[in-house]
């Protein structure tokens, strides 16, 4: 939760980080990929809703694709959400080359997070890939 507030105890809204979007760099992933399916499993034990955004860019930094929004209510346990691409979609998600997630805490002026109170925000994302490979 301390990631969540900064020196002086004021609550931090917005945590993103950013990291490499390896599948996407291959050609035999460009060649046979065919689906994606992304799982969320979150558990949120602040008692403030919670937003999960995952966006997708390539090379030149413009946006390729967009995880729509998760909104995860307060006290929430071990909630799973799932993202599937194809299509068209899929071209674009291939087209990434770096991912940034940003954790959104929705502002509540009569719930300030208290540091000595321990929360967690716990968001485990896994993925499934479907190939067709013809001879």
């Amino acid at each position: 939760q301390h990631q969540f507030l900064d020196a002086l105890g004021n609550e931090i809204h917005i945590i993103s980080d950013q990291s490499p979007a390896p599948l996407a760099s291959g050609t035999f992933t460009k060649d046979y990929l065919t689906k994606a399916e992304f799982r969320y499993k979150v558990t949120n034990t602040f008692n403030r809703t919670m937003v999960i955004m995952l966006q997708f860019f390539n090379a030149n930094n413009q946006l390729t694709y967009q995880f729509i929004p998760i909104t995860i209510p307060p006290n929430t346990q071990n909630r799973i959400y799932t993202e599937v691409i194809t299509g068209a979609n899929l071209s674009n998600f291939l087209n990434s080359h770096w991912v940034a997630m940003q954790v959104i805490l929705v502002p509540n002026p009569s719930d300030i997070i208290n540091p000595t109170v321990p929360k967690n925000l716990n968001v485990q994302i896994s993925g499934q890939f479907y190939f067709n490979i013809q001879n």
